[in-house]
């Protein structure tokens, strides 16, 4: 598969939680065509998996989206998507809620490539982009009206569409990485969704070992 192929088949997305409502917004990197789930269900999310076969690219969604997909497909209700929101946003890894495994897309995550880490609100001031919030509270206690959801929507499509921007910066090094991942045989799809480490460690064939001190290391003798 060329890297092209790839980015055909690339969708940014972006979801918002509250407590009685969930919403996930999808836009095609190269046509814009734009695909918002609000408060759907498990085989809405399939659906579109099914009809699209998705590279998901996020921002810092390895961290938080990709647990709030994973709630949503296990057919948690919009109240326990919240609570799982809520852990992850006090400061918890999504990974020991221990929820069932559900296979989702494969998600690539431009938080990842960007050293120093930035918000996001911070990359779309530097890139001259409108950095204003939605003004409804995240813990607003009621179910959104109508107007509500659309301010939602609203902002949560700006941030998809401002991943986008922060992706194209990013092009070239993802470019990098694919021709690193035909290099060594490795699935470009896969490869490009790995942080630099991990790539590295795929590419030279490395295994992991048990430690308890990440600052121990013994150095080969060649």
């Amino acid at each position: 598969m060329t890297y092209d192929e790839l980015l055909d088949r690339l969708w940014m997305f972006d979801s918002e939680v509250f407590a009685h409502d969930h919403l996930f917004v999808f836009i095609n990197y190269r046509t814009g065509e734009e695909v918002a789930l609000h408060n759907a269900k498990p085989d809405d999310y399939v659906t579109f998996f099914d009809k699209y076969n998705p590279i998901l690219c996020g921002f810092n969604a390895k961290s938080y989206d990709n647990y709030i997909l994973q709630a949503i497909l296990n057919g948690y209700s919009p109240e326990e998507v919240k609570k799982v929101n809520d852990f992850i946003i006090a400061g918890a890894n999504g990974y020991e809620l221990g929820m069932p495994y559900t296979e989702i897309p494969t998600v690539w995550d431009v938080f990842l490539e960007i050293n120093p880490r930035k918000s996001l609100k911070e990359l779309e001031g530097n890139m001259r982009l409108d950095i204003t919030e939605t003004t409804i509270p995240f813990d607003l206690p009621t179910k959104l009206t109508d107007g509500e959801y659309q301010e939602v929507l609203y902002y949560c499509e700006h941030d998809v569409r401002a991943t986008k921007e922060v992706f194209d910066r990013l092009k070239n090094k993802y470019k990098s990485k694919y021709i690193i991942a035909k290099l060594g045989k490795l699935n470009p799809e896969k490869a490009l969704a790995m942080t630099d480490a991990n790539l590295t460690a795929a590419l030279l064939g490395a295994e992991r070992k048990e430690h308890k001190d990440n600052f121990i290391y013994t150095y080969p003798d060649v």
